[in-house]
């Protein structure tokens, strides 16, 4: 971003702090989001497992009737209750919508990357500058009012060291993008 709009420095400044800022909390919203996700959806998988598994071992059992009889209502309980544990909290349908919603915010976050490379120059008015951060913003807002709630956990979990090397573009991918 440039410095400097017809000599308002301190204006211009204020606005890509707020502009930088807001492309930091919604890349690192985006990055919470798809953690969210993955992690419900690993539960709904490794649930599907072990209810398929003791039905599996349970059928076993009760066909070849070699077991004692605590064995089969054993695995029969473990699996009425990780059923009942994955019907209760539906892990699917939550990493679904965090799924949704980490793709909500990196079409935002691309917005905002675009705003900042292509608009966010000496040649535009600032009013436009501040009307066009206006809206991002604003989309911001909403998808935070619409969107499931993160707790600090899944943003704890993110990997700091590699957050911003994963969504820019390097040399040799602009090189290959462009054809070049």
């Amino acid at each position: 971003m440039t410095g400097e709009i017809e000599g308002d420095s301190g204006l211009t400044t204020d606005l890509e702090d707020r502009v930088v800022n807001c492309a930091d909390n919604v890349l690192h919203t985006y990055k919470g989001h798809f953690e969210a996700a993955d992690t419900y959806s690993d539960r709904g998988r490794q649930l599907d497992f072990v209810t398929t598994f003791g039905a599996a071992i349970l059928t076993v059992a009760l066909i070849w009737n070699q077991a004692p009889v605590i064995v089969p209502i054993g695995i029969a309980v473990v699996t009425a209750v990780a059923s009942a544990y994955k019907t209760m909290t539906n892990p699917d349908q939550t990493a679904s919508k965090h799924y949704r919603a980490g793709e909500a915010y990196l079409r935002l976050l691309d917005d905002i990357k675009d705003y900042i490379a292509l608009e966010f120059n000496a040649d535009t008015e600032y009013e436009e500058l501040e009307r066009r951060y206006r809206e991002l913003a604003e989309r911001r807002q909403d998808l935070n009012e619409d969107m499931p709630q993160l707790n600090r956990k899944w943003y704890d979990r993110l990997d700091e060291s590699t957050i911003y090397d994963e969504i820019e573009t390097t040399e040799e991918a602009k090189r290959r993008l462009l054809n070049r």
